[in-house]
């Protein structure tokens, strides 16, 4: 029985962790979504478009973390 809870620890806190990566995936989803909105002002175009492909890069990543997470 013990062997059991041990398991549904590690399960239970393998779905958390999962779930606060695809929270963190869905923050960057609405911050690049609020960047793209900025786009039209010309003087921000460049500054936005770093930030969006920050965004980006960050979103891989935590997507790449998450394919990790199920996978094991």
């Amino acid at each position: 029985m013990a062997m059991m809870n041990l398991i549904k620890h590690f399960l239970d806190r393998d779905a958390s962790q999962r779930q606060a990566v695809r929270n963190m995936i869905a923050k960057l989803d609405a911050k690049d979504a609020q960047l793209r909105g900025r786009l039209s002002v010309a003087d921000e175009r460049a500054s936005v478009q770093r930030s969006l492909k920050v965004v980006a890069r960050q979103r891989q990543k935590a997507e790449d973390l998450l394919a990790q997470m199920t996978h094991s």
